[in-house]
């Protein structure tokens, strides 16, 4: 009997080896084997390593997408929100023992060698920033967080320092940066 190969379990190995291992460290062979399936399936599904990455970060989109409405929809105030973003994505990057960001592994290591990645890149953190923006405006309206700063700009500070407490938290190999973030650099936009 032959076995059906699901092109979503292809994705969540890939992405959780690049993540580990980085895009130039992740073969596709390397993909196979994680999945335990013969190498002419991928091509079933993926016509190179670079449409087999693009169409990760598409996936990757999506399911960071569901997260984050998930969290939309909960009946938390707008920095509980933002908190639980920071704190589940940390959990995501922790859970296979290597602290690394998928997106964050592809634009350090290909997005500027490789056109084609950048764009899908930015759009990605563009669709959590607006996600972080909407709670930043909520809660400014409703007097949780401070004014000083229009919700835009106040959401691209957090998810640029929110970006550098990952890095912080790989260098140091330990979670701090991101629970500091979290207290800390939240409670200075909070009123």
């Amino acid at each position: 009997m032959n076995k059906k190969y699901n092109r979503e379990d292809i994705l969540v190995a890939g992405i959780q080896l690049i993540r580990e291992r980085g895009y130039a460290n992740t073969g596709i062979q390397d993909i196979l084997s994680y999945c335990g399936i013969p190498k002419g399936s991928f091509y079933n599904f993926f016509a190179s390593k670079e449409a087999f990455a693009l169409e990760a970060i598409d996936f990757f989109k999506d399911k960071m997408g569901h997260i984050l409405a998930d969290i939309d929809a909960e009946a938390l105030t707008p920095p509980e929100k933002i908190k639980k973003f920071a704190l589940t994505a940390n959990t995501l990057y922790c859970s296979s023992g290597r602290k690394n960001s998928f997106l964050l592994s592809l634009a350090n290591e290909v997005s500027e060698d490789n056109p084609a990645f950048s764009a899908p890149i930015s759009d990605c953190f563009e669709g959590f920033k607006g996600f972080l923006q909407k709670w930043i405006r909520e809660g400014q309206e409703q007097g949780y967080l401070i004014s000083a700063l229009p919700d835009k700009e106040m959401a691209s500070l957090l998810l640029d320092s929110y970006h550098g407490a990952v890095i912080r938290m790989r260098y140091e190999l330990k979670p701090d940066a991101i629970v500091a973030y979290c207290e800390k650099t939240l409670q200075t936009f909070t009123t």
